[in-house]
């Protein structure tokens, strides 16, 4: 494992032209053009989404990923949740962009946190995994370390004011020294690593299943866990986590959803629609989902970016009225 100044890192595309020259290919070809920040606003605001955010929702489109491998599965357009849940309806939100970044298009984001002002990310695939230090303004990676080839990156949280990094089948957690990114100590937990995030001084878990595990780390198996739920359906692809005021927030894979937790019984509060933030038709390749949120406590501010994806965004949620969300018909 090596850390890595910007003097000597090769760029995000270089590197990932490695493992998928056809998805550089492509994207080279369409040319993804800037959209002015106005006009990403006003397209994004107060919108419901061509997809529907929702527990039966998220299954049909893993039924439709696992189907239907040659199709983008952000694509597809889902039913809402019958009458069959039975607790309150999860509030519905949108977005506002306020602010959009650059962000290394060649990166497979993972996890996204922030310590202070500072921004991390974690990127994945086996080879290519990486642990960086990222300029907010600019998104130049101002330090990075590379992790070992056996190792796929995955889920980026702090606690104890060190960076916890998770791996995705190797059931081993590497933790590094926030001002040097040097690997100081790592710890095994069990089954796969997806998504990561702390609350209080406690770490939380995703595996990809509908099952948050609290880990203590040093001792073996799994604290608790948290059993993510709608109504009676449970929500499988739980991925990226964050703690944000009270609530966890969930990237759900493959979708450009996120779901709103309470983290004391598992119900889900809230849906937030990211559907059109980076428009599916500008993406070079149907991993490029929205993956990895951050938030800024200090600033009160919430990020959010994909896999693959030339930008990071502020955003502010906007609840959508339960009329908007009918008339859709999604």
């Amino acid at each position: 494992m090596t850390v890595t100044s910007t003097n000597t890192l090769r760029s995000g595309r270089e590197r990932a032209l490695k493992v998928f020259p056809v998805i550089f290919c492509l994207f080279s070809a369409a040319q993804v053009q800037p959209v002015q920040c106005g006009v990403l606003e006003s397209e994004a605001g107060h919108r419901a989404s061509a997809a529907d955010c929702s527990a039966s929702g998220i299954a049909k489109l893993h039924n439709d990923a696992s189907g239907k491998a040659d199709e983008p599965a952000w694509s597809s357009r889902l039913p809402l949740a019958t009458d069959a849940d039975t607790e309150a309806t999860p509030t519905r939100y949108g977005y506002r962009v306020i602010n959009r970044y650059p962000h290394d298009q060649g990166a497979f984001t993972q996890g996204l946190v922030f310590h202070g002002d500072t921004l991390y990310e974690s990127t994945g695939l086996f080879g290519e995994s990486t642990l960086r230090e990222v300029d907010l303004q600019s998104g130049e990676v101002l330090r990075l370390t590379r992790l070992d080839k056996r190792f796929f990156g995955e889920g980026l949280t702090v606690l104890n004011k060190r960076l916890v990094q998770l791996t995705w089948k190797a059931g081993v957690a590497l933790v590094y020294e926030t001002e040097s990114l040097i690997q100081s100590d790592r710890f095994d937990y069990p089954g796969e690593g997806w998504g990561s995030t702390t609350v209080g001084s406690r770490l939380l878990v995703s595996n990809g299943s509908s099952v948050l595990s609290w880990l203590e780390p040093g001792q073996e198996g799994i604290a608790g866990a948290i059993h993510v739920r709608e109504g009676d359906r449970p929500v499988h692809g739980l991925n990226e986590l964050e703690y944000v005021e009270g609530k966890i927030l969930a990237n759900v894979w493959p979708s450009d959803c996120v779901a709103e937790i309470d983290p004391y019984n598992g119900r889900v509060t809230g849906w937030i629609d990211f559907n059109g933030l980076f428009p599916a038709s500008r993406r070079p390749h149907r991993a490029a989902i929205l993956n990895g949120i951050a938030y800024d406590g200090d600033q009160k501010r919430l990020y959010v970016t994909g896999k693959f994806w030339p930008y990071l965004y502020e955003i502010e949620r906007v609840a959508v009225k339960p009329e908007e969300h009918a008339a859709t018909g999604k």
